[in-house]
């Protein structure tokens, strides 16, 4: 049976690579695992494989320097960061550097599924299990525009990717109208922000991303 597209794997943990190679190898992925930076720039090279999984932070050469080497090799290169809570800034730094998404440790497979998945369609890679549906498309853009956010105060940016999050998950557990709920939230809350919380072109990124998905009211 064909896989659906290669995965590479790069983390200096063997628990959380076995976990990742189980995972996507069950979802009819084919993975290839290396145990550190250097392994993993060789088999990038010789296997150019279509998303990378890539730990943020490993002895010698750091996740920051594979990525950069990376996009050297493959400007386009998906790559999606694991990372750990004290690296959320540099990851949301590399994010709007031209990273794919990061997903914090413990790892929610689920979301780190999806986050594959997408980056697998938007680039054409080998099919095999569909897309997803055009809203869970959208409520993931509008996760990954709150996440890049420069210029909204931590408390705000969290408050807002929460409940962007809670929708995604609710439209993956096939419960649509809880998402919209959580959008419904989410606009009350973009719109009661004050503006020292959030600088008007993040707010606008916000607002045109939450365009597509809940009508603006009259």
């Amino acid at each position: 049976m064909a896989t659906l597209a290669r995965v590479l794997v790069v983390d200096d943990d063997p628990n959380v690579a076995e976990v990742l190679q189980e995972f996507f190898t069950d979802e009819g992925y084919e993975v290839r695992v290396a145990e550190n930076g250097r392994v993993g720039l060789d088999l990038f090279d010789a296997w150019r494989p279509h998303v990378v999984l890539l730990d943020l932070r490993m002895p010698e050469m750091s996740g920051e320097d594979v990525f950069l080497r990376i996009r050297a090799m493959q400007p386009t290169a998906a790559v999606i960061f694991v990372t750990g809570a004290d690296d959320e800034t540099l990851a949301r730094r590399l994010l709007r550097g031209g990273a794919t998404d990061y997903v914090q440790k413990p790892i929610d497979l689920d979301y780190c599924a999806l986050a594959v998945l997408l980056s697998v369609a938007s680039r054409s890679a080998p099919a095999g299990g569909g897309t997803p549906e055009p809203l869970v498309q959208r409520l993931y853009t509008l996760v990954r525009t709150v996440r890049v956010l420069d210029d909204t105060s931590p408390p705000m940016r969290q408050a807002l990717e929460q409940l962007a999050y809670a929708a995604l998950r609710d439209a993956l557990a096939q419960a649509p109208e809880h998402a919209q709920m959580q959008l419904e939230m989410l606009r009350r809350c973009l719109d009661s922000a004050p503006a020292s919380t959030m600088s008007s072109p993040d707010r606008e990124a916000v607002t045109e991303a939450l365009g597509a998905l809940v009508p603006s009211p009259r």
